[in-house]
């Protein structure tokens, strides 16, 4: 086995609630997420391989949701070639 890349720092949050990797974009390469903790709301982080290195594709700090889950998930739930990012939650 061998390393492709290496970093100490990819730019991200310690704060992350998940790693999940998944084509969300529907390119047909798999991206890594990370969800993170941004106090009660949801952040998301969306990194990809840009032929020499991870970089930041797309992040918001809030994507509208707060961060409590049960589980992340990550699939293509309408057939649309994309995986949707899932988040199960306990609603009593």
């Amino acid at each position: 086995m061998t390393t492709k890349w290496s970093t100490d720092n990819i730019g991200g949050h310690t704060k992350a609630l998940s790693w999940l990797v998944a084509d969300v974009d529907g390119d047909g390469k798999a991206k890594l997420l990370q969800p993170w903790n941004n106090g009660s709301r949801l952040g998301l982080i969306v990194y990809g391989w840009n032929g020499t290195q991870m970089t930041t594709k797309w992040s918001t700090d809030y994507i509208g949701q707060g961060g409590g889950a049960l589980s992340w998930l990550v699939a293509d739930v309408d057939g649309d070639g994309k995986a949707e990012l899932l988040q199960p939650w306990h609603n009593p």
